[in-house]
């Protein structure tokens, strides 16, 4: 009986963990219908998600604040250009969650997937993040045009900017080049940059695009 005993307490933790495992990965594949990833991505982040919990990483944790990571993590990894501000957003409206909370959370485990999956993620570049926004923004093939086009000439003072920032940057001036009536405040509005910071930088940039 004892015996018995022993092994029914295996198999209801055993089936507790399953249970555990597959109510986050329906969790996972919402977040990820919600940031509208590719199948692949989703795949990805469910392996991730598998090896963090193998590292011990969601012991204690928020499970959603984890899948949160884990997604902006894999978007990273692929190099896809999904900011941290959106995934954050994501969780947000879906769970009702604290946005600051999610935010610093999203930071720190990170940091320890990184650490823990002995991983880097790709670099996003400038050019990736006005490819993400152009469909977001409606922005005309030539104002994507003319921002690709200045990425590639951009003087060496303006490339170590943030990429997002520097996104929102060439978003704007490459839109007022080729027309498109796009202000400031939109721009910002939608990539989450400050509206003073986008003005100041964009009228530098134009002056020093003249100049060369």
């Amino acid at each position: 009986m004892r015996r018995l005993r022993v092994l029914h307490e295996q198999s209801r933790a055993s089936s507790w963990e399953d249970k555990s495992l597959r109510d986050a990965l329906v969790e996972l594949s919402k977040i990820c219908g919600d940031l509208s990833l590719p199948k692949g991505v989703r795949a990805e982040a469910s392996v991730s998600y598998r090896r963090a919990k193998v590292s011990g990483i969601t012991v204690g944790r928020d499970m959603r604040q984890v899948l949160g990571a884990v997604v902006f993590f894999t978007c990273r990894l692929r190099g896809l250009p999904r900011t941290e501000e959106e995934v954050v957003r994501a969780l947000s409206s879906r769970y009702g969650m604290n946005s600051s909370v999610v935010r610093r959370s999203i930071h720190r485990l990170v940091r320890l997937l990184r650490e823990a999956l002995e991983v880097e993620e790709r670099r996003v570049t400038a050019e990736d993040y006005v490819g993400r926004f152009a469909p977001q923004l409606r922005l005309s093939s030539a104002a994507v045009e003319q921002a690709r086009k200045i990425f590639r000439k951009l003087p060496r003072s303006f490339r170590t900017k943030p990429q997002l920032f520097l996104a929102a940057v060439l978003i704007y001036v490459g839109a007022k080049r080729a027309g498109d009536d796009v202000t400031l405040q939109y721009v910002a509005k939608e990539m989450n940059v400050g509206i003073s910071s986008l003005s100041q930088n964009a009228a530098r940039l134009k002056v020093l695009l003249e100049e060369g």
